[in-house]
């Protein structure tokens, strides 16, 4: 039911952590994703500090927010890092750990290629599970052409150079956190939607599927 009164903010609230994020929430979906990856035969290498000897940073809960971040389009290690602070989904996913901006970075920089294969695994994940949709094509009574056309029609050779061409994407995508990384002391500038990213993804496994089919 709906408030139109506010709650007093020095009244306490007798509720568990897991109450307060919503059962619907794409977190919950994150969270169950990472814990049926296996992370380190993915490749990950956790981040810790050796000039003070503190315990190093989980790699699932690091992976756990870069997943959240592509998922919503923040790509910067300082906007994540304030995520942990004030988004309750971050900090429900993180388990309230609040790691630094450098830390964050430098988790994205040894890791490139296993966050790669982490955020493939997630949208092919995520179209199984029917969470993300797929094209929606509708025709009237007109005529059109066939669809038998160069960019319909596959070969192996095709098929892989279109797979790398979306891997070298992803890549620019990644690169492009650390650009905004390096210019967050500058003229902030607007974010780019991580939608563009989640239709390479889905395009790449669609050829993939071509791919095993063609080679089938």
């Amino acid at each position: 039911m709906e408030r139109t009164e506010n709650i007093n903010r020095q009244q306490p609230l007798f509720l568990s952590f897991d109450e307060i994020l919503q059962q619907d929430s794409m977190a919950r979906a994150i969270d169950r994703f990472i814990s049926i990856c296996d992370l380190w035969q993915m490749g990950f290498q956790a981040i810790g500090s050796k000039e003070t000897g503190r315990p190093a940073y989980s790699a699932d809960g690091l992976s756990r927010l870069y997943v959240y971040g592509y998922c919503n389009g923040i790509r910067s290690s300082r906007k994540l890092k304030n995520e942990c602070v004030r988004n309750i989904e971050v900090i429900w996913l993180t388990g309230g750990q609040r790691p630094s901006h450098k830390t964050i970075a430098e988790f994205r920089k040894n890791n490139v290629r296993p966050l790669q294969k982490l955020f493939h695994r997630f949208t092919a994940l995520c179209r199984e599970w029917e969470l993300i949709g797929g094209e929606l094509v509708a025709v009237d009574g007109t005529k059109i052409q066939a669809s038998n056309n160069k960019k319909n029609n596959f070969s192996r050779k095709k098929l892989e150079d279109r797979l790398s061409r979306i891997d070298e994407k992803i890549k620019e995508y990644l690169s492009d956190m650390d650009k905004n990384d390096q210019s967050e002391d500058k003229e902030p500038k607007a974010e780019k939607s991580a939608t563009g990213l989640q239709d390479l993804e889905a395009r790449r496994d669609k050829y993939e599927q071509y791919l095993q089919q063609l080679i089938e």
